[in-house]
């Protein structure tokens, strides 16, 4: 069992970028694939490994699913000092909406300190290109074609 000695006291950042997966997703069966890239930021001095996540997704009924795994990615990386480390998953929601928060653990390779990391609370949605528009002009993002 790992004991954890603090929470988010180091600047190691994360960033979730969720996307919709339209080609995999089956809107009949109520199967909406969304895929999501991770980016892990080892902002410390120290070098860290990466040991374990805990994820909790939850679709637009409210329903919460908790997954827990002794990895992350399937391996326990060690990312340098300064370096930064990304991976992407699929998660299926049974609702065109949803959210995910969880937790990496990880260790402090210079102290053998373990820590926990939250990932941020990332939304599901599907975007109509409607909507899409109308953000970027609020945003003063590049804009699509109509």
């Amino acid at each position: 069992m790992l004991e954890l000695k603090s929470e988010n006291t180091h600047p190691i950042k994360i960033e979730v970028l969720p996307t919709y997966v339209e080609e995999l997703s089956r809107p009949l069966k109520n199967d909406f694939v969304f895929n999501y890239f991770i980016k892990i930021y080892n902002i410390p001095t120290s070098d860290i490994q990466l040991l374990a996540k805990t994820l909790y997704f939850r679709d637009g009924k409210r329903s919460e699913t908790c997954m827990e795994f002794d990895d992350v990615n399937e391996e326990q990386a060690w990312i340098p000092a300064g370096d930064t480390y990304e991976y992407s998953e699929f998660h299926t929601m049974r609702t065109t909406t949803g959210n995910m928060r969880g937790e990496i653990i990880l260790r402090l390779i210079e102290t053998d300190e373990i820590i926990k990391v939250k990932i941020p609370l990332t939304f599901f949605r599907i975007f109509k290109a409607d909507e899409v528009l109308k953000l970027q002009k609020t945003t003063q993002g590049p804009r699509l074609r109509e």
